[in-house]
């Protein structure tokens, strides 16, 4: 039997029986049997949980085992499932995965069953993961697929991976509960940091192509991008991995992987989302509605007197169930499969006797056998009985409609038989051909056949036929045109086939739409039977005790039962009851499926409100065991009271409340404010004069009221540094001011430099001085002035021999200045050789100051040399002077602009020429 078949045909109570088992065996085994982690003293149990069909298990050292329901499994093994088979692993009691047809993975587990190491290695297939416990913080569990990595702490969550056709690999990842984060790998296989959470109900894909370069397999250096699937059914790259994201298409996850989620979520093994297992559910039904029947191919015969079991064969066309779902269907993928019928000639009084309604899962795992053992006393009847039964069978069709299953390997043919006689079935596996049969039978069948009365009353009543379906099983019931239809006209629970004991009641919907007795209707109707099973429910108190136990219905919330809960005793003072179930509060509206424990939980109600007592929120947390931030709640902002300072929340007993506080009774929780002082900064320039002033809140600084401080005023040679309070202490925009305060700037002069040089250029002494200060405020002296051999010493002059007045050692200085000396020639009366002495000239840019014997002004058109005639006598002895201007001689004609041509300094200001006067005899 197939593992859903099993779990179909299984009770609730049998269902949790069978889980509870397993769990019970795994842990016996724990102490004895594990897989060898990193460490010795570190063991964790793996083991093959469930299993259908054949599964290979390699190993390293010790190469292919076929595996087994209860094989311990060991880290590095490589598991792959046949087709039509099915393989479920359990891990520390707490993990469980399903692997499907065709699966093909390899486990890594390492650490202990505390601290798990877990890494799947998914290469193709499909498998649902179900982690029932939180891990804990040394745990990781991760499915890594073709350059991806799926990473978990506690979730149920199906992925697949198939080769796209191209050298690539297509991977889906669907989360039915919790979160699942998905990261893209790159080339090298480490994380790119590209991922998404993946939330319940939602899924995401990603396309791994090649490296067209390296010409590898995808999985070795191939690239992984998020992919969306559009209108026309390819898909498109998105750069957002949020844009990846979209709704599950159930249809999409295989047969076997919805039954078991479906399973864990009935037996409480793995609850899934409320929408997520309405919606699994959903798709099953359309599924199991819409499944083929198999066709029988018959043969209509001369009938003997008495029953005869004769065989027949059923062609069956199969085709797995993750191909269906995608679509793509190839002759490879669909099997046909014959198998021997058994059949009783006598069969109940509806159309659908003559036909194995049979669905094409059942058929592919067992075959479908009807036995003259089941045949009834009511069956064996007599030759009148039997033809008139004959003849209401003949008014239909002998073979119900088959569903079509592309492609269809082997076709099907059904005869229709030409006689109202009792039908033969004998062993065929093509089409048979028609058997004629006698006229003693044909009038046999005529005489059974309706009187003309009965046809009479047929012309004027027009009835419609409701065929009530379970189970693959109709049954039909005449209703008169335009007759209400009340359930009771319905099947029973009893004509289902199921006890009162374990079903309320049945639920019958046309289709998908629900139907509301009593019900009018023209035409012929179909209706589908959905039995509601009992629910076992049970409220316990504070102290655990059981306060009530009833049942409920499933697929139905407690209150669509008319569950009262009960009262609780013993709830503490200022608290409330709110029920729970796994750590969540009941919605008692929501549906339910299986049996439930509620628990009683003490809550509080937190309210907060304004100073005039108006409601801001309230919160309700449970009593002594969370805070707002631990239920995932905000504390509210206190209300804004002008002239005063909102401090904090504080309850009735005036403590303080914040975001982390327990409590252990309902509260109303009120804001603290305290009145707002304010202070004055005023702000002065440097002789007390008020540039600013500013207001703050006492307890505050400047910058927290938004203020800014004025800039400090220019001073001439100074600069500003900061702002002092009348005791020299600094203050800026971030002190806290309490009490009011005059501020004042504070400067650092600028210093300047005091430079004395000789007349060759070589500093005599240098000096650094304050903006303002002279040589004596710091107790320098003025250096003396070097003697020169034929002048006379002048006095100390700027560097560009701007005369500055007489500088001493208590002369102010407000900017940097080099001095040199100057000098004034001396002319010897001794002609013996002759002599020379030089004149320097300062070039200005308003004319040339002659600074020789005299200071003498001159404009441009001026000869300077005479003028230097007039001030420097010929010799006695008749010698004239000649004019050397930098080694080149003129004449005493020439003017000042041929000179500074001629040497080169023309159109230069503020300089200085050199003239050398040479003596020569006549």
């Amino acid at each position: 039997m197939a593992l859903k078949e099993f779990i179909a045909s299984l009770t609730l109570k049998a269902k949790i029986i069978a889980v509870s088992t397993a769990v019970v065996v795994t842990g016996g085994v724990a102490t004895t049997v594990g897989v060898l982690a990193s460490q010795e003293d570190e063991y964790r149990v793996i083991k093959v949980f469930e299993m259908t069909g054949e599964a290979v298990v390699e190993r390293e050292d010790t190469g292919s085992i076929s595996a087994y329901t209860g094989m311990n499994l060991e880290n590095g093994d490589v598991l792959t499932v046949g087709d039509e088979s099915t393989l479920r692993i359990v891990m520390d009691e707490d993990k469980y995965v399903m692997l499907d047809s065709g699966t093909v993975l390899k486990l890594n587990a390492t650490g202990s069953s505390e601290d798990s190491n877990t890494r799947i290695e998914l290469m193709k297939g499909e498998i649902l993961n179900e982690i029932t416990a939180s891990l804990s913080s040394g745990s990781v569990y991760e499915v890594a697929t073709p350059k991806a990595v799926m990473a978990v702490r506690g979730t149920s969550f199906v992925v697949r991976v198939e080769e796209d056709g191209e050298g690539g690999y297509l991977t889906r990842e669907q989360t039915l509960q919790g979160k699942v984060q998905v990261e893209l790998l790159s080339p090298e296989g480490k994380k790119t940091g590209k991922s998404v959470i993946v939330d319940e109900d939602k899924n995401v894909s990603i396309s791994t192509i090649p490296n067209e370069n390296s010409n590898n397999p995808a999985e070795i250096d191939g690239t992984s991008l998020f992919i969306i699937e559009n209108a026309e059914g390819g898909y498109d790259i998105v750069s957002d991995p949020d844009e990846a994201l979209s709704d599950i298409d159930y249809d999409k996850i295989s047969d076997n992987i919805k039954e078991i989620a479906i399973y864990s979520d009935d037996t409480k093994l793995m609850v899934l989302d409320d929408e997520v297992a309405r919606k699994i559910r959903a798709v099953l039904s359309e599924e199991a509605d819409s499944e083929p029947e198999a066709t029988v191919t018959e043969a209509v015969t001369t009938p003997p007197e008495t029953t005869t079991t004769t065989a027949t064969s059923v062609s069956i066309s199969f085709v797995p169930p993750f191909t269906q779902a995608m679509g793509t269907v190839s002759s490879s993928e669909t099997a046909v499969v014959t198998v021997p019928v058994t059949e009783t000639e006598a069969l109940p009084e509806t159309s659908a006797s003559t036909e194995a309604q049979t669905s094409s899962e059942e058929t592919t795992t067992e075959a479908v056998t009807t036995t003259s053992e089941e045949t009834t006393a009511e069956e064996t009847t007599t030759e009148e009985t039997m033809a008139e039964e004959t003849t209401a069978s003949t008014t239909e069709a002998t073979t119900a409609p088959v569903t079509t299953v592309p492609p269809v390997v082997t076709p099907v043919t059904t005869t229709t038989p030409e006689t109202t006689a009792p039908e033969t079935v004998t062993e065929e596996t093509t089409a048979v051909p028609e058997t004629t049969t006698t006229p003693e039978e044909t009038t046999t069948t005529e005489e059974t056949t309706t009187t003309p009365e009965e046809t009479t009353t047929a012309e004027e009543i027009v009835y419609n036929i409701v065929q009530a379906q379970y189970n693959n099983v109709s049954f039909d019931i005449e209703v008169e045109e335009g007759e209400e239809l009340n359930e009771s006209d319905l099947p029973s629970l009893s004509d289902l086939g199921l006890s009162e004991d374990d079903y309320a009641f049945v639920y019958w919907r046309d289709g998908g739409t629900a139907i509301t007795f009593p019900y009018t209707f023209s035409g012929d109707i179909t209706l589908i039977a959905d039995p509601v099973s009992y629910i076992n429910i049970k409220f316990v108190g504070l102290d655990y005790e059981t306060l009530l136990e009833t049942r409920g219905w499933s697929m139905h919330s407690v209150n669509d039962a008319g569950i009262i809960p009960p009262e609780v005793p013993g709830v503490s003072e200022g608290c409330f009851i709110k029920w729970m179930y796994y750590g969540e509060v009941v919605d008692f509206d929501s549906d339910l499926s299986g049996d439930y424990t509620f628990s009683a939980e003490e809550f509080v109600r937190v309210t907060f409100v304004d100073m005039d007592g108006n409601e801001i929120t309230n919160f309700e947390l449970m009593r002594d065991s969370k805070s707002i931030s631990s239920s995932g709640g905000t504390m509210p902002t206190i209300p804004t009271v002008e002239g005063y300072k909102a401090t904090r929340w504080i309850d009735s007993d005036g403590n303080e409340v914040d975001e982390d506080t327990k409590f252990t009774t309902s509260v109303t929780v009120t804001p603290d404010y305290s009145l707002i002082e304010y202070v004055t900064v005023t702000f002065n320039d440097i002789n007390g004069n008020a540039i600013d002033t500013l207001t703050i809140e006492k307890g505050t600084s400047v910058a927290y009221a938004d203020g800014v401080f004025p800039s400090i005023p220019t001073v001439e040679g100074h600069t500003a540094t900061r702002w002092l309070d009348t005791e020299g202490n600094e203050v800026t925009d971030a002190t806290v001011i309490t009490t009011d305060l005059v501020l004042t700037p504070d400067y650092t002069p600028d210093t300047i430099d005091i430079t004395f040089k000789d007349i060759d250029g070589n500093t005599l002494a240098s000096y650094q001085l304050n903006w303002g200060e002279s040589l004596s405020d710091r107790g320098y002296t003025i250096p003396d002035i070097p003697e020169r051999t034929d002048y006379n010493i002048d006095k100390w002059v700027g560097e560009n021999g701007m005369d500055y007045g007489t500088i001493t050692v208590n002369s102010v200085f407000t900017d940097s200045y080099v001095f040199i000396p100057r000098y004034t020639p001396t002319i010897s009366d001794s002609i013996v050789g002759g002599y020379y002495y030089t004149l320097v000239y300062t070039v200005e840019s308003q004319g040339y100051a002659l600074n020789s014997a005299g200071d003498t002004t001159a404009t441009e058109t001026q000869q300077i040399l005479l003028q230097i005639i007039n001030y420097t006598p010929y010799p006695e002895d008749g010698s004239f002077f000649r004019y050397y201007v930098n080694g080149t001689e003129f004449s005493s004609s020439a003017t000042v602009n041929d000179i500074l041509t001629a040497i080169g300094y023309e159109n230069i200001t503020d300089d200085t020429i050199y003239i050398t006067l040479v003596a020569d005899t006549l």
